[in-house]
């Protein structure tokens, strides 16, 4: 015996016509019929007396009913209550970003996002690249947003949010801040501070570099860009910075300049696990960014 078995007898008690009462649910009058035979069998009595016209309950049946109805009604108030906990859980995202990476893009568009999507929920975690690459592995998060270039990120899907380019902030005392762009070649032995080999820009810059026979003299990983900065402004070093910076540096004493890349192309990327296909839930935020992140950056 089972919910679906009490709901039909209640349905026929309450109105005595097997007809009426297999309207009500939806389903065959004939169904109807043999669920509530089917019941009077698991009973071992009989539930209702029948005559050519009309149905009656038994002794037995009425006893039934009112223990049945409260049971009946019991378990619709706990459905609708798992259904409307359901409606109101939100579907949480996990995003592993790298460090950085929110300087190049605006966090505007994920506040936007969750103001349209208020039934999403998106929990960030701001990492080192390599560590999002190992917990996209892992699986420990469905999405990770990176600055990156396609041949850094081959093991993986990924979709292109922003194209951009890679720049340095350097000392207005320092001979390349006449320069207008950089390329690998400038910046043989020249100190220089980034957060190393866990950062896809790093690691490429320094691939760029051994290509042409070019050898930055890097001295010092940081995480602090207020120590990258400082070092910079007293011409000590040049770093890495991110767009965003471009049009933020309110040092007199620092120009930022582009660094040119020949055949390499670096941009903002979401990556994810090679051949899982993401949740439509997620595919949706890659969607959205890829389509906003430009239109955020232009105006």
């Amino acid at each position: 015996m089972d919910i679906k078995d009490l709901r039909y007898f209640v349905a026929v008690s309450n109105t005595l016509n097997i007809t009426k009462a297999a309207r009500q649910l939806f389903i065959s009058r004939q169904a109807l019929s043999k669920s509530i035979r089917e019941l009077e069998k698991k009973c071992g009595t009989d539930l209702f007396i029948r005559d050519k016209s009309r149905l009656e309950l038994t002794p037995f049946g009425k006893n039934m009913l009112k223990k049945a109805i409260p049971l009946v009604q019991g378990f619709n108030e706990f459905e609708e209550y798992i259904d409307q906990q359901s409606k109101n859980k939100k579907i949480r995202i996990r995003i592993a970003i790298g460090l950085g990476t929110l300087n190049a893009l605006s966090p505007k568009l994920f506040v936007d996002f969750k103001r349209n999507y208020p039934e999403i929920e998106l929990i960030f975690e701001e990492i080192f690249d390599t560590d999002v690459k190992r917990m996209i592995e892992s699986q420990e998060v469905e999405i990770g947003l990176l600055g990156s270039s396609p041949e850094k990120i081959e093991d993986y899907d990924y979709d292109l949010i922003q194209e951009g380019q890679i720049y340095f902030q350097i000392s207005k005392d320092n001979p390349l801040a006449n320069l207008e762009y950089l390329v690998p070649a400038d910046l043989h032995k020249q100190p220089f501070v980034s957060l190393g080999d866990v950062c896809d820009m790093h690691s490429l810059f320094m691939e760029k570099c051994h290509e042409v026979h070019s050898y930055p003299d890097f001295f010092l990983v940081t995480h602090d860009s207020n120590v990258a900065n400082n070092m910079v402004a007293n011409n000590l070093a040049v770093s890495f910075c991110h767009i965003q910076t471009i049009n933020s540096v309110a040092n007199p004493s620092i120009r930022v300049l582009p660094l040119h890349l020949e055949n390499t192309t670096w941009g903002t990327y979401v990556i994810k696990k090679k051949g899982v296909v993401p949740t439509p839930e997620a595919r949706l935020l890659i969607d959205y960014l890829v389509e906003k992140a430009n239109l955020s950056i232009c105006s």
